[in-house]
């Protein structure tokens, strides 16, 4: 009962019942063109925006292909290939028997039953040191083996282009965002110096400060001219009353001399802080014009790059179409079957006579 019969069962289906089944190979890998540069002016946007440099749109890495093979065997995978080839009439072909066809004789028509049945017929597995993604289908038909090969492989790559395609619209936005960001930037720093001009009522302090400059050195030219003239009077002419007036002049002039300079360095009122603020302003004013200008730069790298961005599968080989079955290892598996009731009998034996024993005492 425990050897005997279930190998021979197995010999009578697996010999005289069991259906061919082929299997379809294929390998392939996730190869991407062109990626996005972090500049250093992408680096200083960054930086002063709050913004994130992409570093490239391109995919293709260890994460990338693990979803693209969980992708595979998961449900939706499995729902577009059967929208695309109806599994339920590929998996009941006439050439497949009643043990192995969809529905089993125990199974219901169901899409949980349907997906646990496509999980034994469809195996994909990820190689992390080559990165070879290999996929394995199975069918009663060798052309349904390779047809659902294919289907998957192409929902795959559909599945890449839209990551490549998100990708793609993230470096968009986020180089938009930096515009944004640095055109508020510009917007601000435009109306803090425009708010200061007319608080200050002047345009320019620094063309002012040059002006007050330009009439403090008229103004010591002409000290310094009266006071050589002052000079050769009282040589040449001690008693002469023009001294005097020459005197008094000279004293006019270093007081307008003593004005200007308080209005450029003195207590109240001076250019100093004004000047200071200015120039704060204006160096905020100009640093916001360039990462502007920059920012707008690298948006449209941004869409250059994204409108030549490609993402794609690669296939290696396959899908197969095979000619001749390898499913069910009909051999192996009336062996597998004989070692594993000749193992059960083994232990029922020894625990009959263990228990025997245990009871003869």
């Amino acid at each position: 009962m425990f050897v005997v019969l279930p190998t021979v069962v197995a010999m009578v289906y697996y010999g005289l019942i069991a259906a061919d089944r082929f299997v379809s190979q294929s390998e392939f890998v996730l190869r991407s063109v062109g990626a996005a540069d972090a500049s250093g002016i992408s680096a200083m946007i960054a930086s002063q925006t709050g913004g994130a440099v992409s570093s490239g749109l391109s995919i293709g890495g260890d994460r990338d292909a693990q979803a693209v093979a969980t992708y595979i065997a998961s449900h939706d995978g499995m729902a577009v290939v059967d929208r695309a080839l109806d599994l339920r009439k590929v998996f009941s072909r006439s050439e497949a028997d009643f043990v192995a066809r969809f529905p089993g004789p125990v199974s219901k028509d169901t899409n949980y039953a349907l997906y646990r049945y496509y999980e034994r017929m469809v195996s994909v597995s990820y190689d992390p040191t080559t990165s070879v993604i290999k996929l394995s289908t199975e069918a009663f038909r060798p052309e349904d083996a390779k047809a659902i090969g294919e289907a998957l492989i192409a929902s795959a790559e559909a599945i890449v282009n839209r990551m490549d395609l998100r990708a793609r619209q993230d470096a968009i936005r986020a180089a938009q965002e930096q515009v944004d960001a640095a055109r508020n930037q510009v917007v601000t720093a435009q109306h803090n110096l425009t708010a200061f001009r007319l608080r200050e009522k002047m345009v320019d302090p620094v063309k002012m400060s040059g002006v007050i400059l330009a009439s403090i050195s008229q103004l010591v030219s002409q000290s310094v001219a009266l006071k050589a003239q002052l000079s050769d009077l009282r040589k040449n002419a001690p008693t002469n009353q023009q001294a005097g007036v020459l005197q008094n002049q000279i004293a006019s002039i270093e007081e307008q001399i003593a004005a200007e300079q308080r209005k450029l360095t003195g207590p109240d009122g001076s250019m100093s802080p004004i000047l200071a603020e200015y120039a704060q302003l204006s160096l905020q004013s100009e640093f916001a014009n360039r990462i502007y200008a920059a920012s707008l730069d690298q948006l449209e790298t941004a869409r250059a790059e994204a409108a030549r961005q490609r993402a794609f599968i690669e296939r290696i080989s396959g899908p197969t179409l095979a000619d001749d079955s390898t499913q069910p290892k009909r051999t192996l598996m009336v062996l597998l079957i004989f070692a594993v009731s000749l193992s059960a009998w083994s232990i029922l034996r020894f625990i009959v006579r263990d228990s025997r024993a245990h009871h003869g005492r």
